[in-house]
């Protein structure tokens, strides 16, 4: 369960940061923080649970089970507060939701080392930063437009054999690999850094 890790410095640095450049937007500060503290500990537990189709970043274990309840735990961390706590019309909250979930999930997907404690918060504060003046229409147009970058991702991965992305569980050497569904050769004490955080 030792796996070299940053996480427990990355995050009250995080912390410390989002206070000194967001405590004049205390919605944005605690929506970033939420992001972190509740989506993180919610994917790392089901992750760990529920995982059938893993993915390796370097040498630590994903699941896209974690990965998904990532994704919708940070929808409803940002939209909930932002509905509740802001001005900002309730299409837009939407938006920017979706939009801001999609990316800090890419972000907690490749983190490694605990760099996502440090990157997820801070992604989190900066897009909401840069997203909220935006109009429902472009911030529509942003996300439709980041769907159809992450579809075409998706479809290359599966038709092709890329070198940081393969199909089962190959001998790929790029830090960022696909492991077949279920149980394999990678299970926990067989892959170095397998353990703690990995889902």
């Amino acid at each position: 369960m030792d796996r070299e890790s940053l996480g427990e410095v990355y995050f009250p640095l995080a912390v410390f940061i989002l206070f000194a450049i967001g405590r004049e937007r205390p919605i944005f500060y605690l929506v970033a923080l939420l992001t972190m503290v509740v989506a993180d500990a919610l994917a790392a537990v089901l992750g760990q649970s529920l995982r059938k189709h893993q993915y390796l970043v370097t040498t630590q274990r994903r699941s896209l089970e974690g990965s998904a309840v990532f994704l919708l735990t940070a929808f409803l961390v940002v939209e909930i507060p932002l509905l509740l706590g802001s001005s900002i019309e309730r299409a837009a909250c939407v938006l920017m939701a979706a939009q801001i979930a999609l990316l800090v999930t890419s972000f907690e997907a490749i983190g490694t080392g605990g760099s996502d404690n440090l990157l997820v918060p801070l992604a989190t504060y900066y897009l909401l930063v840069k997203i909220s003046g935006k109009a429902v229409e472009n911030i529509a147009l942003q996300l439709a437009a980041q769907l159809v970058i992450l579809a075409a991702m998706v479809l290359i991965a599966r038709r092709t054999q890329l070198p940081y992305l393969q199909r089962g569980g190959g001998g790929s050497s790029g830090p960022l690999r696909r492991v077949q569904s279920g149980r394999t050769g990678l299970d926990r004490g067989a892959c170095p850094g397998a353990g703690r955080g990995d889902r």
